[in-house]
């Protein structure tokens, strides 16, 4: 009987060893602990009175901090969110120098970057884990008081430059009237825009509004729209076959889009005027099937009272190819197009001249 149970303890014990065995295989030598602030969005390190903190999740530990990002942006709300153009608009200010006059300076390149609309100041990427089997998690952190610091320190910055861009005390309206002066509300409207974002950001945060409510960038583009209405804005081809009218096309588009009025060459006497002179170059490579065409476009914003330059703007497009002479054209006819829907906004957010 002894000998029985003995046998049969000893083939327990084996069945015991051999399954501990195939357990510690499976999970890589060791049961796998899921960190707690993987599920709940929480970590000890972190407290909610000092941070906001959100988990994201993703294929790979890249994807997972972008999530997390966009999480942590959520948790603000749609107010703070702002669409992409004002964004690139805000950046090509910064990148101009433009606001560097009224001692700002804006770098971007130390905000983190969510694609949910909002650069997030104070944020940063907290701890990560994988589970084994591909999926990646991250926590990002949201210091509270490094936010409210430079959050604060934009809006009053931004503020003063509003200031400085608006004050048009004892100017003739006539002066105000300008592509100058609707270039200059155009701006404060869109610092506004960006302020607002801000302070809803600090409200979230803990931080009510203070003093005298910041205008809403309606009010200053209200007042930019009616200095337009003033100042129509000619576009002249001068030289150049403009395939289809679309150069003349694309311009009207990024002057309509940044708040001006656009009329023909011939319509009224518009007090500026967009002269642009189209260059065509065909080319032939030798021992290929293909033709080639290059467009060059030179256009100067001109005060036709003054026939001064207000802004010029040029470029040289790449060679494109076809088989015939009308495909390759059209090709860099298109090029053309795309480039001045590009970068032409941002030349025309230079237009803002020292006083």
């Amino acid at each position: 009987m002894f000998r029985v149970n003995s046998f049969i303890l000893v083939a327990c014990l084996s069945v015991l060893c051999l399954l501990f065995a195939f357990a510690s295989c499976a999970t890589g030598g060791g049961v796998v602990r899921v960190p707690e602030w993987t599920s709940r969005g929480q970590h000890p390190q972190f407290p909610d009175d000092y941070y906001k903190t959100a988990v994201g999740h993703g294929n790979s530990r890249h994807a997972a901090e972008r999530d997390a990002l966009g999480r942590l942006v959520t948790t603000f709300g749609a107010s703070v969110r702002v669409n992409d153009r004002l964004i690139e608009s805000y950046r090509e200010v910064a990148r101009s120098g433009v606001a560097t006059e009224w001692a700002y300076e804006m770098v971007f390149e130390s905000d983190i970057e969510v694609i949910a609309g909002m650069h997030l100041m104070g944020a940063s990427i907290g701890p990560s884990w994988e589970d084994g089997r591909g999926t990646h998690f991250a926590l990002a952190v949201l210091d509270r008081a490094t936010a409210v610091m430079l959050y604060l320190g934009r809006v009053r910055a931004n503020r003063d430059i509003i200031d400085n861009l608006t004050n048009f005390t004892n100017v003739p309206v006539a002066s105000r009237n300008t592509i100058e002066g609707f270039s200059r509300f155009h701006l404060a409207a869109m610092f506004a825009d960006m302020s607002f974002a801000y302070e809803e950001i600090l409200l979230v945060l803990g931080v009510p509004r203070g003093g005298t409510p910041s205008r809403r960038g309606e009010y200053y583009r209200r007042i930019a729209q009616d200095i337009a209405a003033t100042i129509p804005i000619g576009i002249n081809i001068r030289t150049g076959n403009d395939m289809a009218g679309r150069i003349q096309g694309a311009f009207a588009g990024v002057l309509s889009e940044f708040g001006l009025r656009t009329v023909r060459a011939g319509e009224g006497n518009p007090r500026y005027m967009l002269d642009v002179d189209i260059i065509v170059q065909p080319f032939d490579e030798p021992g290929s099937p293909f033709v080639f065409v290059r467009v060059e476009v030179i256009a100067n914003l001109i005060n036709t009272g003054t026939r001064a330059v207000v802004l010029p703007y040029n470029f040289i497009g790449e060679q494109e190819g076809h088989t015939d002479l009308l495909g390759a054209a059209d090709r860099a006819f298109s090029v053309a197009e795309a480039r001045i829907g590009s970068e032409y906004m941002g030349y025309l957010l230079r237009l803002i001249s020292r006083r």
